[in-house]
């Protein structure tokens, strides 16, 4: 939490939207966070929506070192960190 103290307004909650308008936030910006805690098994072994949703609107990912994230980096390097 210290991060958002030192940086005010750095994350933004946004209520839902509709898919288009979602696209066309995260368009906007630059680097997608694609983060998952790896628990349950599920979370560390299957590729979450958000992932391909951040790849489609151009963003780079930044991933966690869950199975399925650090498998779909070997095979797509140049998609993230």
């Amino acid at each position: 939490m210290e991060f958002l103290t030192a940086f005010p307004g750095a994350v933004k909650v946004m209520p839902p939207m509709d898919e288009s308008s979602l696209f066309k936030v995260m368009a906007q910006h630059h680097i997608g966070l694609a983060l998952e805690t790896g628990f349950p098994l599920n979370r560390d072994l299957c590729r979450t929506n958000k992932l391909f949703s951040f790849i489609l609107s151009g963003c780079h990912l930044l991933l966690t070192n869950t199975r399925a994230q650090v498998d779909f980096l070997e095979a797509h390097p140049e998609c993230g960190t």
